[in-house]
């Protein structure tokens, strides 16, 4: 592989987990675009679900239902004029870390809210899948034990409103 395809990849690929779920993939057909590179003229075919809490990167929710940050800057104009512009949907999902343990293992407190619409909530580690349901104008607030690795989405209708994961801060508040 040349160093500038190094380069770009190392740059623009941070994350990737491949398996999303079924309603991540409805997200993805009905929000999907191509975003290009301006540099190698690169594609990557994906919508968007976060962005870094300093909009210098998004996250895409790829094809193969993975995830990938891109750098805006990096990206031709129009993608990034769509990129600036994208506001994340409200917060649904909190997380407070409240106990760490050996081996990587936390108990983490999940704070869900479901607003207008019912909220589906789903804990992934590399061990368990939780599923929670909260339905519209209520909360939940509960425990889990997760290890490195995890995530916690929360669902309205089928599509991803919120995500927060181990290795993203935005949201997790170190106690």
């Amino acid at each position: 592989m040349a160093i500038p395809k190094l380069c770009f990849l190392l740059l623009m690929l941070t994350i990737s987990q491949g398996g999303g779920s079924e309603a991540e993939l409805r997200q993805l057909k009905k929000y999907s675009r191509t975003w290009t590179d301006q540099e190698t003229k690169r594609t990557l075919k994906g919508a968007i679900t976060d962005k870094h809490r300093d909009g210098s990167k998004i996250e895409i929710l790829k094809e193969d239902g993975g995830h990938v940050w891109l750098v805006i800057e990096r990206l031709i104009a129009a993608d990034q004029k769509i990129a600036n512009r994208w506001v994340e949907p409200d917060d649904a999902i909190s997380l407070t870390n409240k106990v760490t343990k050996k081996g990587g293992e936390r108990v983490v407190k999940v704070h869900a809210d479901a607003g207008t619409h019912e909220l589906s909530v789903v804990v992934k580690t590399p061990t368990k899948t939780i599923k929670k349901k909260v339905k519209a104008g209520k909360t939940l607030d509960f425990e889990v034990t997760v290890y490195k690795g995890y995530s916690v989405s929360g669902y309205h209708g089928g599509f991803l409103v919120d995500r927060e994961t181990a290795l993203k801060k935005t949201g997790l508040q170190i106690k």
